[in-house]
Formats: structure tokens, sequence, C-alpha cells
């Protein structure tokens, strides 16, 4: 059974993921475009027209409102939305079956992104390119990645039993091995109050890990 006005049938999920702005409007990649939507009538305000993807898995908006970014896993397109200038880059990973997923921006508003094909990718926000970076261990996946206050970049390196740290600038890895052999992070919070900062994500497999570097 589907409603008629909605076409999908009653049980569908009611929406995939979804960032927020600070304006409080909800912003997706979804249906062929980037839509931002009215949260208290759930219509579609302003759309971004999609020529390459129809969707992304992760949706990512900047803390001040002006970078739109999602990663389009299973395949190997990235999106970057200028919502000031209304320009839309859709842009394809270099190396095939990367599969951006779900990240963040820096403080410099590149978007980040955990490829499940084992890398790290970055869309400048200036240059409009993707870089991807590899971890020092092989045969690594990631669900997310997500950038700190200090723009270093933090993902969980599943089935390695690590976290990664790593830093742009200097192009340096810290792997931090886990007390258990797993880790499956799919959703990184970093507290970036603390000195330095706080790394918190609850494993898939049910434990909550917290990783504070020593410098």
């Amino acid at each position: 059974m589907q409603l008629p006005h909605f076409g999908r049938p009653l049980n569908a999920p009611g929406a995939g993921n979804l960032a927020l702005s600070p304006d409080g409007f909800i912003w997706e990649a979804r249906g062929g475009s980037v839509n931002k939507i009215d949260p208290k009538t759930g219509q579609t305000v302003q759309k971004f027209l999609l020529q390459k993807v129809k969707s992304a898995y992760g949706n990512e908006l900047s803390a001040d409102g002006n970078y739109f970014a999602g990663g389009s896993w299973p395949e190997d397109w990235v999106i970057f939305l200028d919502i000031r200038k209304g320009e839309l880059f859709e842009m394809q990973t270099r190396t095939p079956r990367i599969a951006p997923k779900r990240g963040g921006f820096d403080p410099d508003g590149n978007a980040w992104f955990g490829g499940a094909g084992g890398a790290l990718v970055r869309i400048d926000a200036k240059t409009k390119q993707l870089t991807e970076y590899r971890p020092p261990t092989p045969g690594v996946s990631f669900y997310e990645c997500l950038p700190d206050k200090n723009g270093e970049i933090w993902a969980g390196e599943l089935y390695a039993g690590r976290i990664v740290r790593f830093n742009p600038k200097t192009e340096r890895w810290t792997e931090y091995v886990l007390p258990e052999p797993i880790s499956h992070d799919r959703r990184t919070w970093i507290d970036n109050s603390t000195a330095p900062v706080s790394i918190w994500y609850v494993d898939h497999d049910g434990i909550m890990v917290r990783v504070q570097p020593l410098e």
C-alpha cells in the first residue's frame, strides 16, 4: 500500500541521512537534487539539480552554513555545493570503489569523507579538487571521518582494531591500537572543549571508546 502523494510504502523510512543548517533548515541530497527543506512544513524551499548522481549517503553542512557536501556510497562520487554562489560540483574519485560515506568539514571549509575502500577523501573548498589519503595499515575500511578544531582528521579503521589521527598539513598518520581487536566506528563525536581534544564513539559491538592524545 502506498500513499498517493508520497509514492513509497507505508512502512518505508520517512527520510535518509540529513544535515541541519544554522538557520534551522534541513538539507539532503536525494531524488536527483540537493534539497533545502523547511522543517515546519516539510516542503522543499530550494533545490539544486544533480546531473551524475541521485543521492548521497552522507549529508554534511559546514558550521557557517555556506557549504553542503555528500558522499555517494556505494558509488564513487562526492557532491560539493557552494550555497552562497549556487555552484554545484559532482566529482568522481580517482580510485575505483573508494566509496565515500560520511564525514564533516574542517576549519578551512574543506569537506572530508571516510571511504569504504580504505582511504580518506578531501574536497578542497577553494580548488574543488579531490585528494585521497591512504593509511599505513593496509586492508582497512572507513565508515566515516571527522575533523577536529585543529584540522586533524579522526576515523575508526574498521576490521583493524585501531582509530586513526591524520594531520593533512604534514601528512602524518598516528594509529591508536584499541584494547579490543575490533573497531566498528560508525559515528564519531569530537569534544573540542578539552585540551587536547577528546574523541568518543560507541562501537558497533557495544563498547564505548574514548581517545585523548598525549600531545
